[in-house]
């Protein structure tokens, strides 16, 4: 699945993130603070929950650091774009292993080409 986000959206999760895994630490100390044989399952879950946020959080840290808006790829992907083929300021760029890389695009697909009907179908 791809999701666009912009730099707002990106922040406002990355922030979200950055809350609840404070949460998780803070939640984690005040167990560790009780009888922690009693509380080591919760502990232990809570552990989890805080490794998981936070690969997501270095995750979106990585996508933001390796994007360059001036990507040489991207840039000779939205030169060859069409009203069928379109490529977005922000497409995503995956190196090869043989020289060049793959960018994300849009295809045009009519509902025709899909077999998809559509109500003006019907309606004949």
């Amino acid at each position: 699945m791809w999701i666009n986000l912009d730099d707002q959206r990106m922040t406002l999760i990355e922030s979200a993130l950055a809350r609840r895994i404070s949460g998780v630490k803070r939640d984690i100390e005040r167990l560790m603070d009780g009888n922690q044989a009693l509380n080591k399952t919760y502990i232990d879950g809570l552990t989890e929950t805080q490794k998981e946020l936070q690969a997501a959080l270095d995750h979106f840290g990585e996508a933001r650091k390796d994007f360059d808006p001036a990507d040489p790829y991207r840039a000779a992907a939205q030169g060859g774009a069409t009203d069928e083929l379109e490529i977005d300021d922000d497409a995503i760029v995956s190196p090869g292993s043989d020289p060049g890389a793959w960018v994300h695009a849009w295809v045009w697909v009519t509902n025709d080409d899909a077999g998809v009907e559509t109500k003006e179908d019907e309606d004949d």
